[in-house]
């Protein structure tokens, strides 16, 4: 019963000094509603409302592309406020920061990347980020890790969740991300050739271990395996 809308910044505020918050008689932009319009639903419908990603390397606003580190702290300290002054009361949660990873071979041109491979980016978007967000506001973190890459970045997830938690900085749950983007991708999950249930419970397990909630934040499952009502009940076996 939770409802998950897009606060991506390069679309909230395409350009600088507007922000999209609202309604308003602009043309739509698919899959990225005003986040008033969101809100208004969750509460007719007795929802809980998330927000995700406050941010991402590649959904950083293009008008700010050439932002210098200090420039794109600014422009995040004062996106998290905005935000928080206008939701943090009313959702149950914000995915601060999400796929940190993929930036080196994504956007390494990222301002607040700098090439670092230990991404202090991440706890200083949380260590920003608490400063404006109520309590009751979940602050999580969000990642996609490979099926093939849960040995490699799944430790290296476990180390800058723990890295945080250690630090005292407020991280409130800890996020995934279950894609199977083919019919390959599902038929391997169905053979148990990658993402074993095993594998996924020890992975879990050991998140755990930071005392943190974790959340399936995003998920994906064909149902084009067969045709019609049998994909659909392969899709809600998975």
């Amino acid at each position: 019963n939770l409802l998950t809308t897009t606060f991506c910044p390069g679309v909230m505020t395409p350009k600088k000094g507007k922000w999209r918050f609202e309604e308003s008689k602009e043309e739509d932009i698919w899959r990225r509603p005003p986040p008033d319009r969101v809100l208004a639903f969750a509460r007719k419908h007795g929802m809980r409302f998330k927000g995700q990603p406050l941010m991402c390397d590649r959904w950083h606003p293009s008008w700010a592309k050439r932002q210098t580190k200090a420039e794109a702290e600014a422009f995040y300290t004062d996106w998290f406020k905005r935000v928080a002054e206008r939701y943090g009361k009313s959702a149950f949660m914000f995915d601060v920061v999400n796929e940190a990873f993929d930036t080196k071979k994504r956007t390494p041109d990222f301002p607040l990347y700098c090439g670092d491979e230990e991404l202090p980016f991440v706890d200083w978007a949380f260590a920003e980020a608490q400063k404006f967000f109520p309590p009751e506001c979940k602050l999580d973190i969000n990642m996609g890790i490979g099926a093939t890459e849960w040995k490699i970045h799944g430790k290296r997830y476990y180390n800058l969740c723990k890295r945080i938690v250690d630090s005292g900085i407020r991280l409130d749950s800890i996020g995934f991300q279950f894609h199977l983007f083919s019919n390959k991708q599902l038929r391997d999950f169905i053979a148990l050739k990658k993402w074993h249930p095993d594998m996924l419970s020890e992975y879990y397990r050991k998140m755990g271990s930071l005392n943190r909630p974790l959340f399936i934040n995003e998920i994906t499952i064909p149902s084009t395996l067969l045709p019609g009502a049998a994909g659909q009940a392969i899709q809600a076996e998975v």
